[in-house]
């Protein structure tokens, strides 16, 4: 009897249904490409750092990290980590996913700009094109920029980094901490000293005080529940989400050298920020797997409110966060026009590639950490 396959043509999704990018596939069919990374190791080579007293290097933790940091010798200081290929082109009538999940040092949260997402160059802080995240300097809120040709169109405040869920404006989510001790120069006890809440996954914690080494500690979080919030409107409304709080925390390896008496434990929350490109006029945003805005053409059970390119949006004071766009482009250009309001039409035409930068604004050593990236999108 012949070998009859099972056949998966529009390839194997393994993401949660209330993710974003839910119909990611984690085996692509003949007509899909996926680019993952969990840092397994980190391979330098395969990357692009663009930096001013900046680098890049592994970070021990549970399925692989790389921590991108400054210096702090001056307020220019940056560090940009990028694959060097431009691979992934936005074009009407192919679909695109994008995802990466990163944690940033509490203190290193309101003096710097991170970017995360999609660019026309290795350097985020200098590209012209690009669809990304950005948390800019003077606070802990998230913005989504869209570049084309140097025209920034700009949606304010959709996240914020100091929340452990990430969601902008979420009263439920506060940020926990842990304490411990330091004694003989290695950390030897650990305690939840505030539980917090909004946590979606075990945080990255980093030990201290002092200049010690190899101190490793890991804090699982225990499971709470609580639905989607009032800003939360119409077709982007959230399904009941788990996120936790705080629960148990462990000395994993004690190390050596730090400063005896209390530890400061930093506790970086993981945040997810996901992007998907429906393929025929609209893109979808998340964080943490909560849809936060929408972009595009017009759907059936809500107009978007119209803005045009350059223009810069507080989604946070709109009545709504589904926009969509009032800018054309000619017909010589796209003979085949887009879907009225469709965001095609402020969409960077270049091929762009996946970067992820911290920029400092103040001469103060900054970190952040990458856990894992994924960046897809179909070729037909």
């Amino acid at each position: 009897m012949p070998f009859t396959p099972i056949n998966y043509p529009k390839g194997v999704s393994s993401q949660p249904p209330r993710s974003a990018i839910k119909t990611l596939p984690a085996v692509p069919n003949p007509v899909q490409i996926v680019k993952q990374e969990d840092f397994l190791p980190y391979r330098s080579g395969d990357y692009t750092l663009t930096q001013t007293n900046g680098a890049a290097a592994q970070f021990a933790f549970n399925g692989g990290a790389v921590q991108v940091s400054t210096t702090g010798s001056t307020a220019a200081d940056k560090a940009a980590l990028a694959l060097p290929s431009l691979s992934f082109q936005m074009v009407q009538g192919n679909a695109m996913w994008f995802d990466t999940k990163i944690a940033i040092r509490p203190a290193s949260a309101t003096d710097t700009n991170i970017f995360t997402g999609l660019f026309g160059s290795v350097d985020p802080t200098a590209a012209t094109d690009g669809i990304y995240f950005l948390k800019p300097s003077g606070g802990t809120t998230v913005n989504v920029v869209i570049k084309k040709g140097g025209t920034t169109t700009t949606f304010q405040n959709i996240g914020d980094v100091s929340k452990p869920s990430g969601i902008y404006n979420d009263g439920n989510s506060v940020a926990g901490t842990l304490s411990g001790t330091i004694s003989g120069g290695a950390l030897t006890a650990i305690a939840v000293a505030t539980a917090g809440s909004g946590y979606q996954q075990a945080p990255i914690l980093v030990v201290g005080p002092g200049a010690g080494s190899n101190g490793y500690a890991y804090c699982q979080i225990g499971s709470t529940a609580y639905g989607a919030q009032s800003y939360y409107q119409s077709s982007l409304t959230s399904t009941q989400i788990q996120y936790g709080s705080l629960y148990a925390p462990y000395v994993m390896n004690g190390g050596s050298g730090y400063t005896n008496g209390a530890a400061s434990i930093d506790v970086c929350h993981l945040l997810d920020f996901q992007m998907f490109f429906d393929g025929k006029g609209t893109a979808a945003f998340a964080i943490n797997g909560r849809p936060v805005l929408r972009l595009g053409a017009t759907v059936s059970e809500q107009p978007p409110i119209l803005v045009a390119a350059g223009a810069t949006t507080n989604v946070a004071t709109s009545a709504s966060n589904y926009f969509g766009f009032s800018t054309t482009v000619s017909t010589s250009l796209y003979p085949v026009q887009p879907p009225t309001s469709s965001i095609m039409f402020v969409l960077p035409t270049l091929p762009l590639e996946w970067a992820t930068a911290l920029q400092n604004t103040t001469a103060n050593p900054r970190v952040m950490f990458i856990d894992e990236y994924t960046v897809g999108t179909e070729l037909n």
